[in-house]
């Protein structure tokens, strides 16, 4: 299993890694107030353990769409990959 701070240093180039992680951050930051707004009325509207369930839901479905992705599932860690050779 690949961590995603481990993919992300090992994946991205040292000059790209902090605009990848602002940008990480960033959204992450920025949708956590939009659920938590929405959270309070939609459970005094469906009731919490609806919308308990269609978080869980959104988590799961989000999760397989990022598997989806070939490229995401093609991932693999440094130490699975074969050695490169070295050239003298």
């Amino acid at each position: 299993m690949l961590d995603a701070a481990t993919f992300v240093v090992s994946a991205i180039t040292l000059s790209r890694i902090s605009r990848v992680s602002a940008y990480d951050w960033l959204a992450s930051l920025a949708l956590n107030p939009l659920g938590m707004a929405l959270a309070g009325p939609l459970a005094s509207a469906l009731g919490i353990t609806t919308v308990m369930y269609g978080a869980a839901a959104l988590i799961a479905v989000s999760c397989v769409g990022v598997l989806a992705v070939p490229d995401v599932r093609r991932l693999r860690s440094a130490s699975a990959r074969p050695a490169m050779p070295v050239v003298t």
